[in-house]
């Protein structure tokens, strides 16, 4: 009988095939959970793109269902302009709830733009240096407060012949008794927009800034809406649209970032001003935009609104 039986151990050869055999399984497994994640990671931020998206249009939505729109010289009513700015610029009066806690009104200023690396919190104000981030939709509201110093003068002040450009901004009567336009900065509300167009229709669907069909914006007097315009301007007021479109388009969040790191940051700042305009074609980085960008359109009915 054998006391001192004799121990068999793994070969070299066994302990190296085991080692292969295992490095292979691990490098599997490595694959399948990084593809696993890169798959969970793109639903999110699509997930997360088109909840982005169903906000912003059901507050734009919101706003706009809830316009008010008066150009009367007639004493105590007032101005309720409307003012389209530009493609993703748009300024209005509106009824809405979507404010601040301390308004004494729901009849507020409301106002969207689109974060373009130059746009101001405070957009009136010519000192500013705080900027709205760029890519980010922006929405400012102003209302009456309690303070006099904060009054806004939605009946105080109407239009009047000396100064008809009344009927294009909001003026504020500030405790000194002297008019400014101002109001309450820019709150971002999403990030990642590519581009925000607002398009304004007259009852007959035609687009207002080309209302006469000539293929130019607002150069006809009586026919076209000029709605871009400087202070200066004494032309009449610009009419309410019949039905506004809104065009919105976003990337989720990393390929905004992957997009920013092809376009660079010697090009990204005047990139991101206006990226279908200054973007190159066929460039490696407006490619990348393209297949990923989504976007979001709606046509939004307000009606005849003179009324106020």
């Amino acid at each position: 009988m054998n006391l001192n039986p004799v121990r068999k151990n793994f070969t070299l050869v066994e302990i190296i095939v085991s080692m292969g055999v295992f490095t292979v399984l691990m490098f599997i497994l490595i694959n399948i959970t990084s593809a696993t994640q890169k798959v969970w990671l793109g639903t999110s931020g699509r997930t997360n793109l088109f909840v982005d998206a169903r906000m912003a249009m059901d507050l734009i939505n919101r706003d706009l269902q809830g316009i008010l729109y008066n150009d009367s010289s007639e004493p105590g009513r007032g101005i309720y302009p409307f003012y389209h700015q530009a493609d993703d610029k748009i300024n209005f009066i509106s009824e809405t709830a979507v404010g601040d806690s301390s308004d004494t009104s729901n009849i507020r200023e409301v106002r969207y733009a689109r974060g373009d690396g130059e746009l101001k919190v405070n957009d009136d104000a010519e000192s500013a240096i705080a900027l709205v981030r760029e890519g980010w939709l922006a929405r400012a509201n102003t209302a009456d407060k309690l303070s006099a110093a904060d009054e806004y003068n939605f009946a105080a002040i109407p239009k009047s012949a000396s100064d008809p450009n009344r009927a294009y901004r909001i003026w504020r009567r500030l405790a000194s008794g002297v008019s400014s336009t101002g109001g309450n900065g820019f709150q971002e509300i999403i990030p990642n927009v590519v581009s925000l167009k607002f398009t304004c229709y007259n009852r007959d669907e035609e687009d207002m800034r080309d209302w006469n069909g000539d293929g130019v914006q607002g150069t006809v007097a009586g026919t076209d809406c000029d709605y871009v315009y400087s202070s200066l301007d004494t032309a009449s007021a610009t009419p309410c649209p019949y039905a506004v479109g809104v065009d919105l388009t976003l990337l989720d969040e990393n390929s905004w970032n992957k997009w920013k790191s092809l376009v660079g940051s010697a090009s990204w700042t005047n990139v991101v001003k206006n990226p279908d305009a200054n973007e190159s074609a066929g460039s490696l980085s407006r490619n990348f935009r393209e297949r990923n960008q989504r976007t979001f359109s709606n046509l939004i009915l307000i009606g005849d609104r003179l009324s106020y």
